[in-house]
């Protein structure tokens, strides 16, 4: 199982999230996480050019040679630039960040750049990082993706559809799936104050979550159950919090029940943490 975690970095360098703080993580912490994940045999990082500079913290780090990283740019970014600074590391796969925004710009300069990527092996996998299927749909206007990072979790199962899943099978595409605690809100013992819009659905949540020994558990079991996703993107608030995630691994046992399946077909804005900025 742990070698289907990935470590989101988002914030590593850079505030990130709603329970955050506006901290981000000390140099010794980060050594720690980097450690217990390659202790752990855990080698993919997932990042972003606009999530600061984490090449150099993850270089200041021994151990990390071989690991693979994944990282995001704009659309809206100048293209030479991402191409200077893709030359620094082997990236196992870059992705846009912002499909939305392919509307904006002109669609061949992207093609003629993301060819470019492959034609000089600059990067293994290009692809694209989604929020709705439209966003998927406006990148394969472009080129056919090699990797999609899709939201997925219990409040937030629209991915998981025959429709989507006939798609990547059928093209042999490499899914990761992110937002599996939705920022840690879906760990917390209740739903926060300025997120209340979601009671009806966190009811039905956690009343399906008791059943298993904790809420990380639960989630776990339920994220290494979903077959079309070959790595989830974790997010870490320390070392101790990595690992928690790894012992809890170590214990899953995978099922074919889906036993979040009563929210499937729920749909609330607040699933998307985009919404959260104006409450």
């Amino acid at each position: 199982m742990l070698n289907k975690i990935a470590i989101g970095t988002a914030n590593f360098v850079k505030p990130y999230g709603i329970l955050g703080g506006g901290q981000t993580l000390s140099e010794s912490e980060l050594e720690s996480i980097f450690k217990i994940a390659n202790e752990n045999s855990i080698h993919t990082f997932d990042t972003a050019f606009a999530y600061g500079c984490f090449l150099s913290v993850f270089k200041k780090n021994s151990g990390l040679e071989n690991s693979e990283l994944i990282t995001k740019f704009s659309v809206l970014d100048n293209f030479d630039d991402i191409l200077e600074k893709i030359k620094h590391y082997n990236y196992y796969a870059l992705l846009v960040h912002d499909p939305q925004n392919i509307e904006k710009i002109e669609k061949a300069k992207l093609r003629k750049f993301l060819e470019q990527l492959k034609n000089e092996n600059l990067v293994c996998k290009i692809g694209v990082s989604v929020y709705d299927v439209d966003d998927l749909e406006r990148f394969k206007e472009i080129t056919q993706p090699e990797l999609i990072q899709v939201p997925l979790n219990p409040l937030n199962q629209k991915f998981l559809d025959d429709k989507f899943t006939d798609y990547v099978l059928s093209n042999a595409i490499e899914v990761h799936g992110r937002s599996l605690f939705l920022q840690g809100i879906l760990l917390l013992d209740a739903v926060p104050e300025k997120l209340k819009g979601l009671e009806s659905v966190w009811q039905i949540f956690k009343k399906a979550r008791a059943t298993y020994d904790s809420p990380l558990q639960a989630l776990l079991t339920w994220a290494f159950s979903q077959n079309i996703i070959s790595k989830w993107v974790l997010g870490v608030s320390s070392a101790k919090n990595l690992l928690e995630i790894i012992q809890c691994t170590k214990g899953i046992e995978v099922s074919t029940v889906n036993a979040f399946e009563e929210l499937k077909k729920m749909s609330n804005p607040l699933n998307d943490p985009r919404n959260w900025t104006t409450l």
